[in-house]
């Protein structure tokens, strides 16, 4: 098998991951490309640490399931932050969430 790629789950992964962290109102702190053969959970630690040294105001981050054990024990043990995994959502169907301030998009 190639080094970029990596069985995730049952699947096969080519090319490239992408850690990406954002602040609450969603603009871009920091990215990270790497290779797809690096799992989520040692991914999402370099990428936090250099976010947290650019950013020190961080108090925490949410992931998704993917970043659990070595991500969590990682911001929590190391860079002292919080950590919040979300877990996947069981029901099916949309709801409407209001915003408080709409939402201006440029062309």
């Amino acid at each position: 098998m190639p080094k970029n790629v990596v069985l995730t789950g049952k699947k096969k992964v080519k090319g490239h991951k992408w850690h990406i962290v954002t602040n609450t109102q969603g603009r871009l702190l920091f990215v990270q490309v790497h290779a797809a053969n690096i799992h989520d959970t040692k991914g999402g630690c370099g990428v936090f640490e250099q976010a947290v040294k650019i950013f020190p105001s961080l108090k925490g981050v949410c992931a998704d399931a993917g970043y659990r054990k070595t991500f969590e024990d990682f911001v929590k043990g190391i860079l002292g932050k919080t950590v919040e995994i979300v877990e996947r959502i069981k029901e099916a169907g949309w709801a409407v969430i209001p915003i408080a301030v709409p939402i201006i998009i440029e062309l």
